[in-house]
């Protein structure tokens, strides 16, 4: 997280992940650099203060990428997933939190990341459905702090015994997120492709 959070700050075309790349390789939609860019993962590295501010420059690499790509070919136009990762602790599992001070987190990420441009917001890689909660709320609170309605998606990934990290089974999972509003609700990460898609059949 320190190099990453440096090289979006101050050395952008370090990264070897740069959004261009993969715009010039025919993407559509790029996604942010920002998946430990919470004050929680970035207070680990003395970062937890600059929080907002790397998701707002991450957005805005990101951004002026895509815009610089639909200006060049506007009959394709380019999307910013903004990233929002899920954290090192889990309320249900690890502990070492509470809802509330996760929630706060997750408004400042998401924050900065509609502040530098990105068209939606995906809660990430989630092991936790009481973590995911926590970062809707966060992402309620920068939607209405800000008055914008930027659309919201979530992933949760599933471990070799089927459930989340936390043991939410895909039923429950979607279950839990059914009365929201979202953009999608899918899995992503962990056991491979084969696994994901037997588990998103169920």
């Amino acid at each position: 997280p320190v190099t990453k959070g440096a090289d979006i700050t101050t050395r952008p075309r370090r990264d070897p992940r740069h959004p261009r790349d993969y715009l010039d390789a025919g993407a559509d939609i790029i996604q942010t650099n920002t998946f430990g860019a919470t004050a929680l993962v970035l207070g680990e590295y003395s970062l937890a203060p600059e929080a907002r501010r790397i998701n707002r420059e991450a957005a805005g690499i990101a951004r002026r990428a895509a815009d610089d790509a639909t200006a060049a070919d506007p009959d394709k136009p380019r999307f910013v997933y903004g990233a929002m990762g899920p954290t090192t602790r889990t309320i249900s599992v690890t502990g070492g939190l509470t809802f509330d001070e996760l929630a706060a987190d997750y408004h400042q990420q998401a924050a900065g990341l509609i502040e530098g441009g990105a068209d939606v917001l995906v809660l990430e890689t989630g092991q936790d459905t009481i973590n995911i909660k926590a970062g809707l709320e966060g992402i309620d609170r920068a939607r209405a702090e800000m008055n914008v309605d930027v659309p919201a998606a979530v992933q949760g990934t599933v471990e070799p015994m089927g459930t989340l990290l936390a043991g939410q089974d895909a039923e429950a999972f979607y279950t839990s997120l059914a009365h929201r509003n979202l953009l999608w609700v899918g899995f992503n990460c962990a056991t491979g492709p084969e696994f994901m898609t037997t588990t998103s059949g169920r």
